[in-house]
């Protein structure tokens, strides 16, 4: 019956705890990670599958507070610039850190109750994965969750940058060795078309702001970059803002 297909897909969302569990055995985190796809970590793509296999999108909605509602608030001593998203209508704060085992433990905070659970779904599906594996996660996962339609304009692009924030801590936890490096200088003058104020480098990406993003859903302003800079941008992760949205 249709009911009971919700429940197991609200199962398998609760399943996956807010934070992983520190002693988790090494022999089941292979395992976790052997069921991955390519492009995602295995916790990221089993709430992906839930997430899109629940009924619509007031399902959704409803799972993303509920998450937002269990997960702890950051302390105020994590509460801080260095670890707060840029970009975002709302307060958004990620931490991240590297366990024993080189995966990596993420958390995160924000002042508005969507936002954060959008903010705990990166942090359940992300927590427990290697950072080669963080920095190959594209955002567009978001639209197959079935979540990203009915976001604002602003909490697409927020979330966007949330990805953003969370890859550029990564990479700094791994001595930014993963990924290869990036020529800024090289993209900077191929963006110069779109007449940034700012392009500076954001972990394993650069990070783009420009008046001409204004009005642009997230996906409009990831195209725009895209078309500018051609085969330059494959593989490069870009955080796009306006000069409002970087203050």
């Amino acid at each position: 019956m249709a009911w009971k297909r919700v429940a197991a897909l609200f199962a398998t969302c609760q399943a996956l705890h807010y934070t992983p569990t520190k002693h988790t055995s090494r022999r089941h985190r292979i395992r976790m990670r052997a069921a991955a796809t390519a492009a995602r970590p295995a916790k990221l793509d089993t709430l992906v599958q839930a997430m899109a296999g629940l009924p619509d999108d007031k399902y959704r909605y409803k799972q993303l507070l509920h998450w937002a509602q269990e997960a702890p608030s950051l302390p105020a001593s994590d509460q801080i610039d260095s670890n707060k998203v840029p970009g975002c209508l709302s307060t958004v704060y990620v931490v991240a850190s590297l366990e024993e085992d080189g995966t990596v433990l993420l958390q995160g905070d924000s002042d508005a109750q969507l936002t954060k659970g959008l903010v705990v779904l990166l942090v359940k599906g992300l927590s427990g994965a290697l950072p080669e594996e963080i920095l190959n996660v594209d955002a567009s996962f978001i639209k197959e969750c079935g979540v990203a339609a009915s976001l604002t304009p602003g909490r697409n692009n927020g979330f966007v940058n949330m990805l953003g924030v969370v890859k550029a801590k990564v990479a700094a936890l791994s001595g930014g060795a993963v990924g290869g490096a990036i020529d800024v200088d090289a993209l900077s003058a191929k963006l110069a078309a779109l007449q940034p104020t700012a392009v500076e480098a954001s972990g394993s990406g650069v990070r783009v702001v420009a008046a001409c993003f204004e009005g642009l859903a997230p996906e409009k302003r990831q195209a725009l970059v895209g078309a500018v800079l051609g085969g330059d941008g494959d593989g490069v992760e870009v955080v796009c803002e306006t000069p409002g949205e970087a203050g």
